[in-house]
């Protein structure tokens, strides 16, 4: 026969067991969430992260090079490398001058570039951010 106080405490013990699990699933998804949050916000409102297609930043960032862009830096000046939206497409290009909200961009391959020299200046709000980090792959 089974002594009550040894099954009252294995069942405490069993209860207790469980509590802590509970809790230690529940920090999990807590920490998970605030994971997800912080990346959101590092990622779509304080950076952007885009990859480089085409050749007309080389050879300062290569095709297929990823860059990280500051979406809050708004003050932009010549020779600073930006991130634009140009006619629903993405775009990466070296601000060449600024005369007012306009800018004039171009590609560092001007021979083998899609800028201004093609579509014209940009509306300051067509600016999505500035590079701040560039990362190469052979």
């Amino acid at each position: 026969m089974t002594d009550p106080k040894e099954s009252m405490t294995d069942v405490i013990e069993e209860l207790i067991q469980k509590e802590r699990r509970r809790k230690q699933c529940w920090g999990f998804v807590r920490l998970a969430i605030l994971t997800i949050l912080i990346c959101y916000l590092l990622l779509d409102v304080l950076f952007g992260v885009a990859v480089v297609r085409g050749s007309s930043m080389e050879p300062g960032i290569p095709d297929q090079s990823i860059v990280v862009y500051s979406r809050l830096d708004k003050n932009y000046k010549a020779q600073d490398i930006v991130i634009a939206k140009i006619d629903g497409k993405q775009v990466i290009k070296r601000i060449s001058s600024i005369e007012g909200d306009k800018l004039f961009l171009l590609g560092d391959n001007l021979e083998n570039s899609i800028d201004s020299r093609t579509f014209g200046t940009i509306d300051r709000e067509q600016i999505k951010g500035r590079v701040i980090f560039t990362f190469h792959f052979l």
